[in-house]
């Protein structure tokens, strides 16, 4: 159960957002205050699905950051996204209830809360238009993907600069996530990640 009420306004207002036409069902709010799960301080870096595995959770970052990424053939890790504070982790996969090419990672010191498949599943059933506004709230946060193909366009300097731009809390020293995951975003090298921000003085 969630009994903070500051994090349930500003979940209903994300689920809103995603289509400010749409009337929320009067039950949704009671039924999400009972069934997300209480929020949770992550004390270190914690894998919450595997790559290749099916989603069972839709999570909300309450503060702190959440990271997605895949290894490919090769071993090598490949970060394609960062989940900040005040949004919604609820990837496609775990709509269609498909395995998921990805691993999702809560990083030190984050908060979340979470809701299992099966009560998404009843509020599908039981409170119409939900199941799409649903989608449209997963892809809404996975669209963001478009901006970073936008943003590796970019040179190295100035896409490290917008990068640290818009995630300000991941700019060393941090303890949410190493250089090595957002030099994997950014497709640069660690060395040259941090040749960036010597550069820019970041």
């Amino acid at each position: 159960m969630l009994n903070n009420e500051k994090t349930l306004d500003k979940i209903m207002m994300l689920i809103q957002r995603a289509d400010p036409t749409f009337a929320l069902p009067v039950r949704l709010r009671s039924f999400l205050s009972k069934e997300l799960t209480s929020q949770t301080l992550y004390q270190e870096n914690t894998i919450l699905h595997h790559q290749d595995a099916k989603v069972g959770l839709a999570y909300y970052v309450v503060t702190g950051f959440v990271q997605i990424y895949y290894y490919d053939e090769f071993g090598d890790k490949h970060t394609t996204r960062f989940y900040p504070e005040d949004t919604i982790v609820a990837m496609n996969s775990f709509m269609d209830e498909k395995e998921s090419p990805f691993y999702i990672e809560v990083c030190t010191g984050s908060v979340l809360t979470s809701i299992s498949l099966e009560n998404m599943k009843y509020i599908y059933a039981n409170m119409k238009g939900m199941q799409e506004l649903s989608r449209k709230v997963s892809s809404f946060f996975e669209g963001k993907e478009l901006m970073r193909d936008r943003l590796l366009n970019r040179p190295a300097e100035e896409r490290t600069a917008l990068f640290y731009r818009r995630y300000p809390r991941l700019k060393p020293p941090t303890m949410f996530v190493r250089d090595v995951s957002v030099a994997s975003f950014l497709r640069l090298h660690p060395s040259s990640l941090r040749n960036c921000r010597a550069a820019l003085r970041l």
